[in-house]
């Protein structure tokens, strides 16, 4: 009988993750580049072929190494970036002479360490490199076209004309991350069924592979998803334990624990869960014993103190020595820094140069001490301007920000990290990640619910968790949390549970970069293991009650994950666009973007699903076009003129407004392009630039003047809004 069960038990496990699998496959293989994976992507593979680290070091390598491997087996482009004064090309070097793409990926390369932003130029030129033949072809047609930038989207370009695969190259990262996914769905599964028994497993697991979030996160090259799984198994292997100490749980909260901190900087909120945790350990009179046969227990109040220092010191050892592994065991970010100076410098023109100097920065190295001196500034500047920075006295800001710099102040963290750097205790590109984690977290601009913050919202991540969490599994978690307060407040796994979600709670309410939901998926595994004791009050309910309670329930999980009944009438279907999903408090889908965008709703995603619009309405005339993200519209073959810069043109690509923009013309720019609208042609415009939040609510207000005069046609994936120009606007 005991076979039977276990047999049944894993044919549900199996199918579960199968059918998960199947719909994460099939978001992946719909969606195009979202902002982050192509840099992602880039940095990984330049990790593992290069061994260099000067790519995107806000954050660690693993999971971009990870999300890389599968390019190591595929012929991939360049074969190598390494630079010689020779062989570099550059607009500053050669003003007057053609530019190709490995000249102007090779340049970013060279000048990342001097601005890190470049690792998008990189990122661009790797993915989206033309073909050197594709590129003089244009040249024999247009003496205009001098660079990969100039090369018109007007005219539709084919994979061949580009030199890597990137859908292939991007599918094979996000099948990575689908492991990780997997891994984590069953690690859900293996905590509630240790709690609650098969029932409660089965519904805790089913909520993870329900959540289209989960589904949407798991499709992605990001470190959302991994960070999620490594704190989710190290306070799980920790609790595990806490129960009992042998071998094998302590080398997987070890291995867990450490994993985390080379996936996701935030990963340092495991120290203060693991203390958390540990204070209640220590006072819970609960049986601890040691090793399998269960015959040495630690019952004192000095054992079990020196247990977890121990634990605590070696997970702290291990995770030193994993840093320094993922970073191939050398502190320069560079293979080679005296060379990756001496290239620096044939790049830098003389204003790079004197701006570089000025951050006490070597060159070839990431200006570190630099990064900690703005930190600290902005800590005390921005409590001077608690709402905010008016526009007005922007200027004011940035002056007194510029003497508070120049005072070399340092914090707590700023002098631990400067003592790490001083004494080479860490790898250089972890340590200015994490500064520039630090410096980063002071403020962004947000948005939600029509309503624009320069410092964020106290409300934004129970906004979001509310509007993007499924109905019925807000219902779930919140009887879950009514029961455990109620008959489980005694049990010590409710601190496991709720020690890391109310911290990551608290962390998130004062935090002031308030750029997606997907920063609360570290605490919805917790939350679901927790769901699993409604499995045990569900079995003293009556036997005909039960299972018609559990259809019913199962259902309206079921269903909810692929429609939004808003209205109800006319339900939104969600696959396979489950990055912008929201549930019917916030409207459904079609009505995201009246309450957050970004990786909320708009992450770039639509580009595949705007040229199937296209094609399939047989528009083959070019589009104006404005949507978010770093993907190549003409890699999609997506014909289009490119708006002003200003109002959302795509970063990476010419238009007939950039000598306008690069004499600070914006006006004339914008007046230009508005006269350039002819009736009949199509405006493709995506939710977070159509919303404003990072272009300014000045130019949200021209985008509306100009929409308003438009006719509103569709929505392609609930992300990208499409208008036509009438005959008079």
């Amino acid at each position: 009988m005991s076979n039977r069960r276990h047999f049944f038990e894993g044919l549900f496990v199996v199918a579960v993750c199968s059918v998960f699998a199947f719909l994460v496959i099939c978001f992946a293989r719909s969606s195009s580049a979202t902002y982050d994976e192509a840099a992602n992507l880039s940095a990984g593979y330049s990790y593992l072929r290069w061994n260099d680290y000067r790519l995107g070091p806000e954050h660690p390598p693993l999971i971009k190494e990870l999300a890389a491997l599968p390019m190591l087996w595929r012929r991939v482009w360049p074969a190598d970036v390494e630079l010689t004064r020779e062989n570099l090309m550059t607009h500053s070097a050669n003003p007057g002479r053609s530019v190709d793409s490995v000249g102007e990926l090779r340049r970013a390369w060279a000048s990342t360490f001097a601005n890190m932003d470049e690792q998008w130029s990189f990122s661009h030129f790797f993915f989206y490199g033309v073909r050197d033949e594709t590129l003089q072809r244009f040249r024999e047609k247009d003496a205009a076209v001098r660079d990969p930038y100039s090369v018109p989207g007007t005219t539709r370009l084919s994979g061949k004309d580009f030199f890597n695969d990137t859908n292939e190259f991007l599918f094979g990262g996000r099948m990575v991350t689908l492991l990780l996914g997997v891994l984590l769905a069953l690690l859900v599964y293996f905590w509630a069924r240790e709690l609650f028994g098969f029932a409660g497993a089965a519904l805790a697991m089913l909520l993870f592979c329900c959540d289209p979030n989960m589904v949407a996160h798991s499709g992605l090259v990001t470190t959302d998803l991994g960070v999620t799984l490594f704190i989710f198994g190290a306070i799980y292997f920790l609790w595990r334990a806490c129960r009992r100490m042998e071998p094998a749980g302590v080398i997987l909260f070890l291995t867990f624990f450490a994993l985390a901190f080379v996936t996701k900087f935030s990963a340092v909120l495991l120290i203060p869960m693991f203390l958390i945790v540990a204070i209640v350990r220590l006072v819970s009179s609960e049986e601890w014993t040691v090793g399998a046969t269960k015959n040495f227990r630690l019952t004192g109040f000095l054992g079990r103190t020196t247990a977890l220092l121990v634990l605590f010191v070696l997970a702290g050892l291990v995770a030193l020595l994993v840093v320094w592994t993922a970073y191939g065991f050398h502190y320069s970010a560079a293979k080679n820094p005296k060379e990756a100076a001496e290239v620096e410098s044939s790049v830098l023109d003389e204003g790079e140069k004197s701006t570089t100097r000025s951050l006490d920065r070597q060159a070839g190295h990431f200006p570190v001490e630099a990064e900690l001196y703005r930190d600290a500034a902005l800590t005390a500047e921005l409590k001077l301007w608690p709402n905010g920075i008016p526009l007005d006295k922007g200027a004011e800001f940035d002056a007194s920000l510029e003497r508070r710099i120049a005072a070399r102040p340092l914090n707590f963290s700023g002098r631990v990290i400067s003592f790490a750097n001083k004494y080479r205790l860490l790898p250089e590109a972890y340590l200015f990640g994490f500064a520039h984690f630090a410096q980063k977290a002071h403020a962004r601009g947000a948005f939600l619910r029509g309503e624009y913050s320069e410092t964020g919202f106290r409300s934004y991540y129970l906004w979001t968790f509310l509007l993007k969490t499924p109905l019925p599994i807000l219902l779930f978690i919140t009887a879950a949390i009514i029961f455990a307060l109620v008959r489980y407040k005694s049990e010590s796994w409710i601190i496991f549970i709720a020690g890391p979600v109310v911290l990551y709670w608290l962390v998130a309410i004062r935090a002031h970069v308030d750029v997606g939901h997907r920063y609360l998926l570290p605490i919805y595994p917790f939350l679901y293991v927790m769901c699993g004791l409604l499995a045990v009050e569900w079995r003293k309910l009556h036997r005909n009650w039960r299972w018609s309670s559990a259809f019913l329930s199962l259902s309206l999980l079921v269903i909810s994950s692929q429609f939004v009944f808003y209205p109800p009438w006319r339900p939104a279907r969600i696959h396979p666009h489950y990055l912008a999903y929201f549930n019917e408090l916030g409207g459904g889908p079609r009505n995201g973007v009246k309450n957050l965008v970004d990786s909320n709703l708009d992450w770039g995603q639509e580009l595949r699903g705007l040229n199937a619009w296209l094609d399939r309405r047989k528009i083959d005339e070019p589009i104006w076009f404005c949507c978010f993200g770093t993907a190549d519209p003409r890699f999609y073959q997506i014909r289009h003129w490119n708006v002003p810069k200003i109002l959302g043109g795509y970063e990476f690509e010419s238009s007939r407004y950039d000598a306008l923009e690069a004499d600070q013309h914006y006006r004339e720019a914008i007046d230009k392009f508005v006269t350039d609208l002819q009736p009949g042609q199509y405006i493709a415009i995506s939710a977070t630039n159509l919303s404003g939040v990072y272009l300014g609510r000045e130019v949200h207000d021209i985008w509306q003047s100009i929409l308003d005069h438009c006719t509103y046609v569709d929505q392609i994936g609930y992300s990208i809004f499409i208008y036509r120009v009438p005959a008079a606007h």
